[in-house]
C-alpha cells in the first residue's frame, strides 16, 4: 500500500489518492487529508468538491462513522487559533452537514450535528428521520422522538444558561443558516415533540398509518421579509397542517380524550367541529354508547349552543341515514336550548312536540316562526294543524302575526 500512496502523491491528482486509500480501506486517513486542505485553504471550489467527494464515497463505503471520527480527531489535534481555526472548522462542518442534507443522509446529518453541538438542527433532524419511519416501526419512531425532545431542552438549556451554540447551522424547510429558533419556538418543539410521542403510542399500533400521517409538526415559521412571496403557500400548509391535526384529535377522542382535548387546546383547533364530525361519524357507526361518553366528557368544554350543535349533527344522521327517530329522540333529551329541541323534534317528525315547546314557557316568537315555515308545505294531518294553529295562536297573542 505504501509505495501506492507515494507514487499517487508524486505523480497523481489528489482525487485519485483519494480514491486509492478508500479503496484500501484508509477512510480516516483519506477524510483527514481533505479536512487539512480544508482547514488550510478555506472552503475554495476545489476543496469543495474533494470534501463533496469524501462525503460520497463515505456514503458509498459505509463510512460515515469513520468521517466523523476523523472530524472529531482533528478538532482536537487542531484547537482553536487566532487565525480563525476555529471559523474554518465550522465552514467545513456547515458543508458536510448541508452535503448530508441535501441527498437525505439523515442519520450521517444528526451524527455531525451532535459533534458541533448544533442541539436545535440536531433535534429536527431527528423529527425529520421520524417523518421517514416506515409504517408500522413503531419502535423507530419513538426513538426518534425520545432522541428530539433531548436535543430540543440541551437547546433550551443553553439558552437559559446563555451559552453560545456552535456556529454549524444547518438549515432544515426552507430556513436559512441564520435562523436560529428562538426560545419560544424551541419550547413549541420540545411540547410538540412531548405530545407526538403520546400520539405514536395511542395510534402507531394500527400498522396501516405511517408517522408523516400522525405528525403534528409544522414548518418552521418565516421572517417577514420571506414570507412575502409565498403567502398563498403558506396558508395552504397551515390549513393542510390544522385538517390532520383536527383528524389526529377526532381519531383520539374514542380512545384518549384528555390527550384529544389537550390537543385542541395547544394548537387552537376547531373544537366545536372536531365534536361534531366525531359525533356524526359514531352515529353513522351506530356506536350509541361511544357517542354518549363523547357528549359526557365534552359537556364542560364547549359552550350549551355549541354542544347543541354537536348532538344535532348526531340527530340528523339517525334520522336522515338511518331513519331512526327514536334513538333521535333519546338523543335529543341531552338538548340543553328550547330552539335546539324544537329543531330536533322538526327534524324527528314530532310536530306536536316542536309546536309545544315553541308555545311553550321557554319558547319564543322566532321558534314558533321556524315550525310554521317548516310544517307549512306538509300535507295535512292531525299533528301539522295542530302545529300550525297552536304557533299561529301563539304569535296573535304575542302580537307578532305578519
Amino acid at each position: 500500500y505504501a509505495p501506492g500512496e507515494e507514487l499517487l502523491k508524486t505523480h497523481a491528482s489528489t482525487s485519485h489518492l483519494l480514491a486509492y486509500m478508500f479503496r484500501h480501506g484508509r477512510v480516516v486517513q483519506a477524510c483527514k487529508v481533505v479536512l487539512e486542505m480544508a482547514l488550510a485553504d478555506g472552503a475554495g471550489p476545489d476543496v469543495v468538491g474533494r470534501l463533496e467527494q469524501v462525503c460520497a464515497w463515505s456514503v458509498a463505503f459505509g463510512a460515515t462513522k469513520l468521517l466523523q471520527r476523523a472530524v472529531l480527531d482533528l478538532s482536537v489535534a487542531a484547537p482553536a487559533s487566532s487565525d480563525g481555526g476555529a471559523g474554518k472548522r465550522a465552514s467545513v462542518m456547515r458543508l458536510v452537514s448541508a452535503y448530508f442534507l441535501g441527498r437525505s443522509h439523515l442519520r450521517a446529518l444528526h451524527r455531525f450535528l451532535q459533534l458541533s453541538r448544533d442541539h436545535a438542527a440536531a433535534g429536527l433532524a431527528c423529527v425529520q428521520m421520524f417523518l421517514c419511519t416506515g409504517a408500522g416501526d413503531e419502535g423507530a419512531a419513538l426513538r426518534h422522538l425520545a432522541s428530539a425532545a433531548i436535543h430540543f431542552q440541551d437547546a433550551l438549556n443553553e439558552k437559559h444558561k446563555s451559552l453560545p451554540q456552535a456556529q454549524c447551522s444547518t438549515p432544515f424547510r426552507g430556513s436559512r443558516a441564520a435562523q436560529r429558533p428562538s426560545e419560544s419556538e424551541l419550547m413549541d418543539l420540545l411540547v410538540t415533540t412531548k405530545l407526538q410521542d403520546r400520539v405514536v403510542r395511542v395510534l402507531g399500533a394500527d400498522s396501516a398509518k405511517s408517522p408523516a400521517s400522525l405528525s403534528l409538526f409544522g414548518p418552521r415559521p418565516r421572517r417577514p421579509a420571506m414570507a412575502t412571496s409565498s403567502t398563498a403557500a403558506g396558508r395552504r400548509q397551515e390549513v393542510s397542517l390544522v385538517q390532520r391535526r383536527s383528524s389526529i384529535a377526532e381519531a383520539l377522542l374514542e380512545i384518549d380524550f384528555d390527550l384529544a382535548f389537550r390537543l385542541i387546546g395547544d394548537f387552537r383547533l376547531p373544537a366545536t367541529r372536531i365534536y361534531s364530525q366525531a359525533a356524526a361519524r359514531l352515529a353513522r357507526a351506530k356506536a350509541r354508547a361511544s357517542l354518549l361518553d363523547l357528549l359526557h366528557n365534552i359537556g364542560n368544554t364547549i359552550e350549551d349552543a355549541e354542544r347543541d350543535g354537536v348532538i344535532g349533527e348526531a340527530i340528523a344522521v339517525y334520522t336522515n341515514v338511518h331513519k331512526d327517530t327514536r334513538t333521535a329522540k333519546k338523543l335529543a333529551q341531552y338538548l340543553m336550548m328550547s330552539s335546539s329541541r324544537v329543531v330536533a323534534h322538526l327534524q324527528c317528525g314530532s310536530l306536536r312536540e316542536a309546536a309545544d315547546l315553541a308555545t311553550g314557557q321557554h319558547g319564543s316568537v322566532l321558534d314558533a316562526r321556524q315550525v310554521i315555515n317548516t310544517v307549512r308545505h306538509m300535507e295535512s294531518s292531525t299533528q301539522r294543524n295542530y302545529a300550525m294553529k297552536t304557533c299561529e295562536a301563539y304569535l296573535v297573542t304575542s302580537r307578532h302575526l305578519e
